[in-house]
């Protein structure tokens, strides 16, 4: 079927209606991508969720299913905070050990959580170069933003879409594996020079 952008035009938008209980499992995906292939295979890749995207019963399920590289963290919150970045970086120190000829550096953007005195002072003691975006010009310097980010997207909607059992439903599980496929078919199956 084909319709005129305008067709709802005085009326509502076609979508879909989302309960507010969904709107609130939200989760954060921690994406980290590097041109180097070897290096790209063990980053870290971190979901935060809440108690309710997170439960243990789906934790316990995705326990066997989850490549090592994959970490899904249950914390109160699903959003990125000071405390978590530092796991985080301490996270891509661990990786990184194993690549000691290389110097991590990591472009980041200027959101509060990235750019606190506990972060930095992480980031410091473990030996990672920070190189902090300024604002409002992620669009043109960060390569998440100009490379990563709509391609990513396209993925997920798709992948999502392809999990629907005939009902049209998605299960957790099969939520959290189109997470799992993000991280590793996506963000890994892919050269980012």
């Amino acid at each position: 079927m084909v319709v005129s952008k305008r067709w709802w035009k005085g009326g509502l938008r076609p979508g879909q209606t989302i309960t507010r209980s969904v709107r609130r499992s939200m989760v954060s995906h921690v994406g980290l991508c590097t041109h180097r292939v070897d290096v790209q295979a063990r980053l870290p890749h971190i979901f935060i969720g809440n108690h309710r995207c997170f439960t243990v019963p789906l934790i316990d399920a995705m326990a066997t299913e989850l490549p090592a590289t994959v970490k899904f963290w249950r914390r109160k919150s699903s959003w990125n905070s000071a405390v978590l970045m530092q796991d985080i970086l301490r996270e891509i120190s661990s990786v990184m050990s194993d690549f000691p000829s290389l110097q991590p550096i990591l472009v980041m953007d200027t959101v509060g959580v990235h750019v606190t005195n506990a972060v930095l002072r992480t980031a410091s003691d473990l030996n990672l170069w920070l190189l902090i975006v300024p604002a409002r010009t992620t669009y043109a310097l960060q390569p998440l933003d100009t490379h990563m980010f709509s391609p990513y997207k396209a993925f997920l909607k798709r992948a999502y879409r392809d999990s629907k059992d005939e009902a049209g439903n998605v299960t957790p599980q099969a939520w959290a594996k189109t997470l799992i496929s993000a991280a590793t078919e996506f963000l890994c199956g892919r050269t980012w020079e």
